[in-house]
C-alpha cells in the first residue's frame, strides 16, 4: 500500500472517530472501521487517477468530511483550516485585525469609523478615509493591490491577519490629503452589548440591547447595570431581537444575574447524561423589579436560554414573536491536520451537536422535536411570547437598518471616548413615540 493510500486511510479513520466518538456506546468492530476507511481510500485514489480532469486532493479530503456531516443535523459542520479564523471570530468576538468598520463607496474600500483604542485609530486612520492601495503580506511574501473591492468580505480576507503582523494602507483623507499609514494588527474585541439607554428617568425604565453572547457580554452587561443603579432605574427592557445566540456559559451567566435560585437550563446529552445549571444568589440584576424581553424569529439558541429561564421563573415577560427554536448544544473539537511550510500546526475544527437543552420547566424548544407539527406544516418550536406583537417584513427591515445605524454611531462615539455602557438619562419625550413604534 503506497504512502498516499496510508495517509488517506489515516484521515478517513480520524474522520470516522470524530463521528463515532460522540455517539455513545455504539459497538463498531475495528475491522468494519478499517473496511470503511479502505473503501474510501480506494475511491479517493480512483478519482485522483481516473477522473477526466485533475482534482485537488485537499478538495476531495474536505468533500469527504463534509459528506459525513451532510447526514447529520444542520448545526453540525466541518470547518476547514482556511475558515477556522472566521469561525473563531464569530464565536469569541476576537480576531487579529485593524479595528475599523468598513464599507464600499464608489468602488473603493472606505473607513466608516475606527474603533476606540484600535490599532487603526492609534496609527492615524480617520472616519471617511478612502483606501487607495494596500500592501500586505501573505505566506512570507509582500503583495500590493488596489483598494477597490467587490464586497467587504473580499476585503476582510486581505485586512485580517495574525496579531503582531503589519499592513500598509495608502489612504486619502476627506480633506484630500494622501498618506501611507502602517498598522500593526492586534486582537480586536467586538462589543456585544450594543445599546444602553435610560428611556424614562421619571419611572426608572432602562433599555439594553445584546446583539450576541460573546466572551465579554457579562462584563459589559454588569457595567450597564451599575450605571442603571446610579440613575435609579428599576425596570428593564432587554432587547434580544435578531440575537442568534453565542456562548452557552455567557447566556447562563446573564440569566443568573436575574435569578437567586433554581434551574437556569438543563442540558441532556447522549454520553454526558443530564446536567442542570443552577442560579446563585447575589445576581447584579436583582434590583430590577420589572423585566420585559423583546424577542422575534431572529432570537435563537443562547438568547432563548435567557428568555426561557426568565419566563419559566416568571422573572420576565416575553414580548414580540415566537423565537426561532434552536434548542441544541454544539461542542467544538480541534483536529490537527499536519503542518504548513513554516512548521505551524494546521488545524481544522468540528462543530458537533452533542446535546439538547431544556428550560427550567422541562420544555424542549428545538424545532425538529416540536410535537406541534401538523401534516404538511413546519414544526413551530421556539418560545411563545407572553404578549404577541407581530411585525411585517418591511418593519423588520426598518428595525435592522436602524440597529445597524445605531451600531455605527456607537462605534463613532467610542472612538471619541464616549462609552455606550454609561448612559445618563435622556429626555426622550419627542423620541419615545418613535421608539415604541419599532418595539
Amino acid at each position: 500500500m503506497n504512502k498516499n493510500m496510508l495517509q488517506w486511510i489515516g484521515a478517513a479513520l480520524l474522520a470516522l472517530v470524530v463521528v463515532f466518538l460522540h455517539q455513545g456506546p455504539v459497538v463498531v468492530g475495528k475491522n468494519l472501521i478499517y473496511q470503511h476507511a479502505t473503501v474510501e481510500a480506494k475511491v479517493r485514489t480512483l478519482i485522483l487517477e481516473r477522473y477526466f480532469r485533475k482534482i485537488d486532493d485537499k478538495k476531495l479530503h474536505e468533500g469527504a468530511l463534509k459528506g459525513m456531516f451532510s447526514v447529520l443535523d444542520p448545526y453540525s459542520a466541518y470547518i476547514p483550516p482556511k475558515k477556522v479564523r472566521d469561525f473563531d471570530l464569530d464565536t469569541t468576538g476576537k480576531f487579529g485585525g485593524l479595528g475599523i468598520i468598513i464599507e464600499i463607496r464608489d468602488g473603493y474600500l472606505t473607513v466608516v469609523t475606527p474603533l476606540q483604542g484600535s490599532p487603526a485609530q492609534k496609527a492615524g486612520i480617520l472616519a471617511g478615509d478612502k483606501i487607495l492601495e494596500i500592501k500586505y503580506q501573505k505566506k512570507g511574501k509582500w503583495y500590493i493591490r488596489s483598494g477597490k473591492f467587490q464586497d467587504t468580505e473580499e476585503a476582510r480576507q486581505v485586512l485580517l491577519g495574525r496579531p503582531g503582523t503589519q499592513i500598509h494602507l495608502f489612504v486619502q483623507h476627506e480633506s484630500g490629503q494622501r498618506e501611507e499609514i502602517t498598522i500593526t494588527r492586534a486582537e480586536i474585541t467586538v462589543r456585544s452589548v450594543k445599546r444602553v439607554k435610560i428611556l424614562d428617568p421619571k419611572n426608572g425604565i432602562g433599555y439594553i440591547r445584546i446583539a450576541s453572547f460573546q466572551s465579554d457580554t457579562t462584563r459589559e452587561f454588569e457595567k450597564a447595570l451599575q450605571n442603571f443603579q446610579t440613575y435609579g432605574v428599576r425596570s428593564l427592557i432587554l432587547d434580544l431581537r435578531f440575537n442568534p445566540g453565542g456562548l452557552l456559559d455567557e447566556a447562563i451567566s446573564i440569566a443568573d444575574e436575574f435569578l437567586d435560585s433554581g434551574v437556569i437550563v438543563e442540558v441532556r446529552g447522549r454520553q454526558e447524561g443530564s446536567h442542570k445549571f443552577m442560579a446563585h444568589p447575589g445576581g447584579k440584576a436583582q434590583f430590577l423589579k420589572k423585566v420585559i424581553i423583546l424577542v422575534n424569529r431572529g432570537s435563537a439558541s443562547a438568547s432563548e436560554i435567557v428568555s426561557g429561564a426568565l419566563q419559566d421563573h416568571k422573572r420576565a415577560l416575553l414580548v414580540g414573536e415566537r423565537t426561532w427554536g434552536k434548542g441544541s448544544v454544539q461542542s467544538i473539537f480541534e483536529i490537527p491536520e499536519g503542518r504548513d511550510d513554516e512548521g505551524r500546526v494546521i488545524k481544522s475544527k468540528v462543530k458537533l451537536t452533542t446535546a439538547l437543552y431544556y428550560t427550567p420547566s422541562g420544555r424542549s424548544i428545538h424545532r425538529i422535536l416540536s410535537n406541534e407539527k401538523k401534516e404538511g406544516e413546519e414544526p413551530k418550536g421556539g418560545l411563545e411570547p407572553d404578549v404577541e406583537v407581530k411585525t411585517t417584513t418591511r418593519e423588520k427591515a426598518y428595525l435592522m437598518r436602524k440597529q445597524n445605524e445605531e451600531d455605527i454611531e456607537i462605534e463613532k462615539n467610542l472612538a471619541k471616548g464616549k462609552d455606550n455602557l454609561v448612559a445618563p438619562p435622556e429626555n426622550l419625550k419627542e423620541k419615545k413615540a418613535k421608539f415604541f413604534q419599532i418595539l
